[in-house]
């Protein structure tokens, strides 16, 4: 469940953000449909590392839940939420985002730059549409 409550929010927040600055970042005349790889890298990384630093306080519930030196502690994530935000404040949700914003933002820059230039169609051999 709180796995949910991280991937769900980021997957809403990175794919249309990363679509808008495609869009922004494609001013130079090229159709944000085929946009140039540097495009793809800087708005993928640019939308990840915000999705990653936006729904930072759901990973540190997350962590806190498997993690087997707070597992018994709480009961839930509505539980977890009230325990950290009573004993440790606001500010401890947001422990580790940037370490996880630089983590994330390079992860997904690679991986959607990869998708959109076909490597790994060509590598399988199916035809690549950059227009899909």
């Amino acid at each position: 469940m709180a796995t949910w409550l991280r991937d769900i929010p980021f997957s809403m927040i990175y794919f249309p953000l990363y679509s808008y600055l495609t869009r922004i970042f494609c001013w130079g005349g090229s159709s944000s449909s085929n946009p140039p790889f540097w495009v793809n890298l800087v708005s993928a990384m640019s939308a990840a590392g915000f999705a990653a630093v936006a729904v930072n306080p759901m990973d540190v519930v997350k962590t806190r839940l498997q993690s087997m030196h707070y597992s018994r502690k709480y009961n839930g994530v509505v539980d977890c939420v009230r325990t950290i935000y009573k004993e440790e404040g606001l500010k401890s949700f947001y422990r580790g985002s940037t370490p996880r914003c630089f983590a994330i933002a390079p992860l997904f820059g690679i991986a959607q730059s990869v998708y959109r230039l076909g490597v790994c169609q060509s590598i399988m051999g199916i035809p690549h549409n950059p227009y899909v």
